[in-house]
Parts: structure tokens; C-alpha cells; sequence
């Protein structure tokens, strides 16, 4: 996603800031995913996504069609509902995520802390 957004000046800085703001969100959602995925994927699991080979595929993002299920089980688990598909997109496409619109939720409104709370 970096190398798609080239940033030359304060102004370009200002016109592309929902994509590093999507790329900082993507990042630190797959931080979040990992250190709560035991509670929903097995280590196993986890290894066979990062082992994923994502240049084969014809979007980015870390979910595709043959791990989707995995990631769908932690986003009913750990996203508010009505933030499920904001989710997925960003998972599967960041770089489209972002194009999509400069207003997106913060990452921070879409997760369900309640959840992780409760576990405790």
C-alpha cells in the first residue's frame, strides 16, 4: 500500500491522509487480530494466513476466498455488526478501502471492546 501513495509535499501529505490513515488502521488490525486469535483461530490457523501467498491473488489485503472464514468468525466476534463490512474491505484491499472514501470510521469505532472486556 505504501508504495502506491507517494507523498512529495505537505499539500500531498493533506490529500492522502485517509490512506495512511488506512494503512496505519490496516496494520494495527492485523496486530489486534493476531494477539486475540486464539481465542478464535488456532495458532495454526493464524500460521497458515501469514504463510498466505498474497501476490497470488488479485487483492492485496491479508483475507481472500480461501481464508475469508477464519477472519469472518473473528470479525463477528470482535466488530461491532454494523462495521462488519467496513472489515472485510479493509482486509481484503486496503489500498481500495481507502479510495472508497476519505470519511471512513476510525478503527477504534468499529471494534466491539465490550467483547474482550467481558472475557476477562
Amino acid at each position: 500500500m505504501w508504495d502506491a501513495v507517494k507523498l512529495n509535499s505537505a499539500d500531498e501529505i493533506g490529500e492522502k491522509r485517509h490512506y495512511l490513515k488506512t494503512a496505519d488502521e490496516y496494520a494495527f488490525l492485523l496486530t489486534i487480530i493476531y494477539s486475540t486469535v486464539s481465542n478464535i483461530l488456532t495458532k495454526e490457523d493464524w500460521s497458515g494466513i501469514q504463510k498466505n501467498d498474497w501476490g497470488k491473488s488479485d487483492k492485496p489485503g491479508a483475507m481472500n476466498d480461501t481464508n475469508k472464514s477464519m477472519f469472518l468468525n473473528w470479525i463477528r466476534n470482535y466488530v461491532q455488526p454494523a462495521f462488519h463490512s467496513h472489515i472485510e474491505n479493509m482486509l481484503r484491499d486496503p489500498y481500495e478501502y481507502a479510495k472508497t472514501s476519505t470519511t471512513q470510521p476510525y478503527l477504534s469505532e468499529m471494534l466491539d471492546v465490550q467483547t474482550e472486556v467481558t472475557r476477562f
